[in-house]
C-alpha cells in the first residue's frame, strides 16, 4: 500500500447513519474511517462489508454525565493494526505500519459544552511517543485565527499541540 486514505465523519447517531455510510463506504473506500458521536451506548456496533472495527469507546454514561458521544475506527479489513487507546471517553485510537513508517491514528470527539475540555495531556502523549500522530475528530475549538469572533478555551491549547507537531 502506497497511499492511504482516511475518512472522518461525526454521524451524530451511528446506528440511524449506518445505510447512508455503508454505501458511502462502497463508493469511496477509504482505508480508515473515523467516526464521532457514534451513540452506541453499550449497544453493538454495526458491521460495514470490507472493514474491520478496530477501536472504540463508548462514553461512559453516568447520573452526572450526558447520553451520547463515542469514538469509532473502522479499517480496511486488509490492513493490520493494534489498538493503543488511552481508555479515556471520547478518545479512541489505532497504530498502522505503512512500508516501513508507523502511525497513529486518533478518533477524538469533545462535545461543546463548558464543563468539557480537550484531553491535551492524553494527545500531547501520543504527540511525544510516536512520530507521526493523525488526529481527526470534532474537537468543538474555536480560534480567533480561524475566523471566528467567539474563541473557545480549548482553541488555544489545540492550536499550540497542533504546531508542535509539525
Amino acid at each position: 500500500m502506497g497511499s492511504l486514505k482516511i475518512m472522518h465523519a461525526n454521524v451524530n447517531g451511528l446506528g440511524a447513519r449506518k445505510t447512508e455510510l455503508g454505501l458511502y463506504l462502497t463508493e469511496s473506500t477509504p482505508d480508515i474511517v473515523c467516526l464521532n458521536e457514534t451513540k452506541i451506548n453499550g449497544r453493538p456496533h454495526p458491521r460495514f462489508c470490507g472493514y474491520t472495527l478496530a477501536s472504540h469507546r463508548d462514553r461512559a454514561v453516568t447520573s452526572d454525565k450526558h447520553n451520547g458521544g463515542g469514538v469509532a475506527i473502522y479499517v480496511r479489513s486488509n490492513i493490520a493494526h493494534d489498538d493503543v487507546s488511552p481508555g479515556v471517553d471520547d478518545v479512541t485510537a489505532i497504530k498502522i505500519k505503512i512500508g516501513n513508517v508507523e502511525f497513529v491514528i486518533i478518533s477524538y470527539y469533545c462535545p461543546p459544552r463548558p464543563e468539557c475540555k480537550i484531553d491535551i495531556k492524553t494527545l500531547s502523549g501520543f504527540v511525544s511517543q510516536h512520530e507521526n500522530v493523525i488526529i481527526m475528530g470534532d474537537l468543538n475549538a474555536k480560534h480567533s485565527s480561524m475566523a471566528r469572533a467567539h474563541q473557545t478555551a480549548e482553541a488555544t491549547p489545540c492550536l499550540t499541540l497542533s504546531r508542535e507537531m509539525i
